[in-house]
């Protein structure tokens, strides 16, 4: 059988300030409807190694496809919304 990876997109967001557990390296996001899965699932913190308050946001399968032909300013809004529910 064939071995895939499939997309996987990231969006770097960078803050005026930390709003999240800067003592983790990482944190997930559990989506609860289907339309919205693979969407900003999982954020990495890159505090620690830019010195700035950002966050990279991962868009795994069929949501990274579809967001490839989005809008960034959608791609961010979406990310955020994610972060503040």
């Amino acid at each position: 059988q064939r071995l895939g990876f499939g997309n996987l997109n990231k969006v770097v967001l960078e803050f005026d300030e930390v709003f999240w557990d800067d003592s983790v390296d990482y944190f997930g996001s559990a989506i609860d409807s289907t339309e919205n899965r693979g969407r900003g699932f999982m954020f990495w913190n890159l505090k620690n190694v830019s010195g700035k308050p950002m966050l990279i946001s991962l868009i795994a399968g069929e949501a990274a496809k579809s967001a490839e032909t989005e809008g960034s300013e959608s791609i961010v809004k979406s990310a955020c919304a994610t972060l503040a529910s």
